[in-house]
């Protein structure tokens, strides 16, 4: 191999976190030393912040420079023994060069030579990669001392002494010739600098030209190197959003925090785009708990922001939920396969097998008790409601029920296969106990009766009874789930299950199913394998499982949250209403949401529909709203406004600055309100039924479509209409009855044209200015339903109902692409910044990032209804998305800021040292995610 030659005099190796200060003090120290007066440095040292040029593979570069240093300097301490960097550039450099060339200097921890062993024996500062290097003890030069100085530089007596020794063999040279070298070379400066100093006079006012020149000289090095670090830190952000786009479906929660990285590295376009995807995986998971290091098997809501849990070591935890910080409450004697709270949180029972004992363990304090009772061991536990009775199913199949005071108990058979699941309800006066093959049996413990509830497909070992005790529901070992009417004696299946699993997932689901009510009875919540699910109204909601099987679940007591209990130990929690918690429900009694609008800086926003008071059921079929409402959120804040509309209100406008507000109904009747005063104005346009409106980006012009087709403006300054299409005239005979009208309306971001979609299926464009008009036929069978201007550039987007997307460009003159949205409701809407495309579907709202034709995240919101309307705030907040659904209007902040800190609450933690390592460069050393 033909040797490099050699570029650096040493390469400085360091942990960035523990010697970020000590190596720069160390690479100047070795350069200024012994510098000959006429030269800049007295030795060329590589240390990565300096010696880095754009390169994006570091690693490479690394390479080359280690290759190209004729020593190389290790500053050794814990924290550089445990770097990945570190120990690869030991590696590489004892693969091509001569160890004998590696320099130490401990600068912190412990540094042993074992004779014996003829090696580094048990040593924290111990990079592993360098064992085995040397046959004798090195020599190192210890600098622990100098941590706690403040001045390490050369006037430093004793760092310029350590500075020296280190120096020596690169020079080539005793410590003391050195030293002598260094003073030589001060006073030969000294007398050349009282010689030019004689001369500098002459020479100013050159010197004044030439000093411009070097000014500008240096100012373009400094723009180079500026931007030779911003390249880097693009490429480290590019990569870092890379990673987490594809951790997302596996490990969310450290995708999460690399996004966040990637957008701190540096504001890339990737970075951004990465941050909104790996948000907009799960959007309905509000936060990881870590604490637990084995299964969790039981959890418990002592209050809505108090939450209990214990794993399978016996470890039992109280959550705040509200901030995700957890403490230790207590710990069993021995590990468990079964526990259960009691229903006040205070204790907790648990089962050991091996001696066939129960135990009782208070949570807050308190001695350990045992219960014996029969040989067989218990494998399901439950609370009687006041807490004063356990009730445990045994592996022969008898229930025992427990006097939890005394520790006395009684015995009852309930069949011939063991019990892996017991409810009872809030009376306690009604067991249900299933089985390993699949049996559901009730017991009256009044009566002392069994009767035979239900054979299902599986294991019946997830049970639980709602609050009425009436309903059962059944989760077996097959995911199917069952409910059972208690006092009709009827059962009807909630899903279906798996039609075929393998022998591991059976197995396993034998032994882990969970179920639980929602507090007010509408929801069932069941563990399902590797996930779990939210059941509404036979609708599934799935929460995936990131890390670990799911093994436990349950309610808060507002049924808002849902938390999740994983056999790694990890807790998540879940938004158990289908609003994400990276959105905000705007507070107010709108219902049956028509038609949203916002301010160009979101803050105010506006709704339409039906009152709760006004709202009339006619029929299976339909509704009647009465009096159409307008609703008014300023900062957040609602207010009804008093409405003149008697009719649905179905079109709304608020002007960009978001003083007024303009409304319009379907008898035609078109109200412009003035936010500040509450005061309003009914427009003449002479419409038919206002079924859109638009207003330009100026506020000085409203655009009308009725239902009549007419297309018409109105001036708000000059108080004039202007005509662009004229509807038909209804009193005319001979007119026809097929009028088509436009169901979405927009104007470009200049203001200067008029799209609609209508509903005959065209798409029509007009140029305000010119007068030019162009009609389109989207060639497609569904029914176009929305149109939606870019602000930022001359494109327009129309939303079909059924699936599809397209873009055109210009006055429609060419169409760009087309994006297939499954079950989409044909509604649509551009971020303010023609980033983000977003589309209402049957399931909530979807994000496309409009530069690549790519969905944002692998799911939709999950909301259960389906999307009525849409839209993002203008310019000033082009990350506020607005989305209303028949019972429900969401704000989303999709703001960088915003989703780091959703991302940071998400995860709940920062990066290990091991992922730093692994994913980050040895420069970054901040946390992710302050105060975590």
């Amino acid at each position: 191999m033909v040797a490099m030659a050699e570029r650096y005099d040493a390469f400085i190796s360091y942990s960035q976190s523990a010697d970020g200060r000590m190596a720069p003090a160390v690479q100047r120290g070795l350069q200024q030393l012994a510098r000959p007066w006429y030269g800049r440095r007295a030795l060329w040292i590589f240390r990565d912040d300096t010696g880095l040029a754009v390169n994006a593979a570091l690693w490479p570069a690394i390479q080359d420079a280690l290759d190209q240093s004729a020593y190389f300097i290790l500053l050794v301490s814990p924290a550089a023994a445990r770097s990945q960097w570190v120990n690869k550039e030991i590696a590489h450099w004892r693969a091509t060069k001569d160890p004998r060339r590696i320099l130490p200097v401990l600068t912190e921890g412990e540094w042993r030579w074992d004779e014996s062993a003829a090696d580094f024996g048990e040593s924290s500062a111990m990079p592993p990669a360098l064992r085995g290097a040397f046959v004798t003890e090195p020599r190192y030069l210890d600098l622990r001392w100098a941590r706690s100085e403040t001045d390490l530089n050369l006037r430093n007596g004793r760092f310029r002494l350590a500075i020296a020794s280190l120096a020596a063999p690169l020079h080539g040279k005793p410590t003391e010739d050195l030293e002598s070298e260094d003073i030589r070379q001060f006073r030969r400066f000294a007398r050349i600098r009282a010689t030019v100093l004689a001369g500098l006079t002459i020479l100013a006012v050159v010197a004044s030209t030439l000093g411009v020149a070097a000014y500008a000289n240096g100012r373009r090095a400094r723009q180079e190197a500026d931007r030779a670090v911003r390249e880097a830190r693009v490429a480290v952000s590019r990569q870092l959003a890379a990673d987490a786009k594809s951790l997302a479906g596996t490990d969310l929660d450290l995708a999460l925090l690399l996004s966040a990285e990637a957008y701190r590295t540096e504001p890339t376009l990737q970075a951004v785009d990465g941050l909104v995807s790996v948000s907009m995986n799960e959007p309905q998971l509000a936060s990881y708990l870590h604490g637990h290091r084995s299964a969790v098997l039981a959890l418990h809501f002592t209050g809505p922001a108090t939450l209990l849990s214990a794993d399978a070591d016996g470890v039992v935890m109280s959550w705040d939920v509200r901030s995700g910080r957890g403490r230790r409450l207590a710990q069993l004697r021995e590990a468990a396969e079964v526990v259960a709270f009691s229903n006040d949180g205070t204790l907790l029972a648990a089962d050991e097998t091996d001696t066939a004992q129960v135990r009782i363990l208070p949570v807050n304090g308190g001695p350990e008790r045992g219960f014996t009772g029969d040989d067989e061991g218990a494998r399901a536990l439950v609370f009687g409601p006041g807490d004063d009775v356990l009730f445990s199913g045994g592996a022969s199949g008898s229930l025992r029920e427990w006097n939890v005071r005394t520790g006395s108990s009684t015995s009852t058979a309930l069949g011939d296969n063991g019990i892996h699941g017991l409810a009872v309800t809030p009376d306690g006066r009604y067991l249900a106990a299933g089985d390993i093959d699949g049996h559901v049996r009730g017991y009256d413990r009044e009566r002392r009766r069994r009767e035979d509830i239900q054979s299902v497909r599986g294991a019946s070992n997830g049970l639980a009874f709602d609050r009425t005790g009436t309903r059962l529901a059944i989760r077996d070992s097959v995911n199917s789930l069952w409910l059972w009417d208690r006092k009709q004696h009827k059962i009807s299946a909630v899903a279906p299950g798996e039609k075929v699993l393998d022998a591991e997932t059976r197995e396993y689901l034998t032994a882990t199913a969970a179920v639980v009510f929602s507090p007010d009875g509408r929801s069932v919540a069941a563990t399902a394998g590797r996930d779990a699910a939210l059941y509404q109204l036979g609708s599934p909601r799935v929460f995936p499982g990131q890390n670990g099987r799911s093994r436990s679940i349950t309610f808060d007591p507002t049924g808002r949250t849902v938390a999740v209990g994983s056999e790694d130990g990890t807790i998540t929690l879940w938004s158990g209403t289908g609003d994400p918690p990276l959105a905000r429900r705007m507070p107010g009694a709108v219902s049956h949401l028509r038609a949203i609008a916002a301010s160009s800086d979101g803050r105010v926003v506006a709704a339409t529909g039906c009152s709760p008071a006004a709202f009339e059921d006619l029929d299976e079929q339909g509704f009647e709203c009465g009096a159409g409402t307008v609703t008014v959120w300023s900062d957040g804040k609602p207010r009804s406004l008093p409405s003149p509309h008697r009719n649905f209100v179905d079109a709304l406008s608020v002007s960009p600055d978001g003083r007024f507000l303009t409304s319009g109904d379907s008898d035609g009747l078109m109200v412009r309100w003035d936010l500040g005063t509450g005061r309003y104005e009914r427009l003449d346009l002479g419409t038919d039924g206002v079924e859109s409106l638009a207003t330009a980006p100026d506020g000085l012009a409203i655009v009308a479509g009725d239902l009549n087709g007419g297309v018409l403006v109105w001036d708000t300054q000059r108080r004039v209409r202007q005509v662009i299409r004229a509807g038909i005239d209804i009193s005319d005979p001979s007119a026809s009855v097929d009028a088509t009208f436009s169901f979405s309306m927009t104007l470009s971001g200049d203001g200067s044209k008029v799209f609609t979609a209508e509903s005959d299926g065209l798409l029509h464009a007009w140029d305000r200015r010119t007068g030019a008009e162009r009609s389109i036929e989207p060639g497609l069978s569904e029914d176009v339903f929305s149109i939606a201007a870019d602000p930022t550039r001359p494109r327009v987007y129309a939303g079909f109902r059924g699936g599809r997307v397209q873009l055109w460009e210009g006055l429609l003159d060419r169409l760009v692409s087309t994006i297939i949205v499954p079950d989409s409701t044909g509604y649509i809407a551009v971020s303010g910044d023609g980033t983000i495309l977003a589309v209402g579907t049957e399931a909530g709202v979807q994000l496309w990032e409009i530069a690549t034709g790519r969905r944002l995240g692998t799911r939709a919101t999950m909301d259960d209804s389906a999307i009525e309307a849409v839209t993002f705030a203008g310019p000033r907040a082009p990350q506020q998305l607005f989305t209303a659904s028949s019972d429900r209007l969401l704000a989303w902040d999709l703001t960088p800021e915003s989703l780091i800190a959703h991302a940071c609450g998400t995860a709940n933690r920062n990066l290990t040292p091991a992922e730093r390592a692994a994913y980050l460069p040895a420069t970054s050393t901040l946390p992710t995610c302050p105060g975590r």
